[in-house]
């Protein structure tokens, strides 16, 4: 009942049913098994470069987190040099008691000096800062 036919021929074409099944279920599965291959390569290349972009996110995380912590602590110095300045002009006579009345351009000449400070010590472009000028 199932007892494979014999090769038959077709107008001049030989077709055997056994061999013709046996080579197009080959010919998938091979087809199947690169398609695989290409998928897995793909995702390891994917895999690789967000293992890359995260690492550069951290790095860049931290350096923005120490440069933020720089510039306030400049920012903090420069406000407490300015206003220790000014006290010990004052207590020298060479002006009069300040209070600071206008905090807004206070804060601003502190952070312009705190932000050349930052620029030129912690960034390395005084020389073309400088230049602009």
């Amino acid at each position: 009942m199932f007892y494979p036919k014999p090769a038959q021929a077709w107008g001049g074409i030989v077709f055997d049913p056994i061999h013709t099944g046996k080579t197009v279920y080959q010919s998938i599965k091979d087809a199947a098994k690169w398609a695989w291959e290409k998928v897995k390569a793909v995702a390891a290349a994917a895999r690789d470069q967000i293992r890359t972009v995260y690492a550069l996110w951290q790095k860049s995380d931290t350096l923005l987190a120490r440069a933020s912590l720089v510039a306030a602590q400049i920012a903090l110095h420069t406000v407490l040099n300015m206003l220790t300045n000014d006290l010990v002009l004052w207590i020298q006579g060479g002006g009069e008691p300040r209070f600071v009345s206008d905090w807004k351009g206070f804060l601003k000449e502190a952070g312009n000096k705190a932000g050349g400070l930052f620029v030129d010590k912690w960034l390395g472009a005084a020389g073309f800062a400088s230049q602009l000028t």
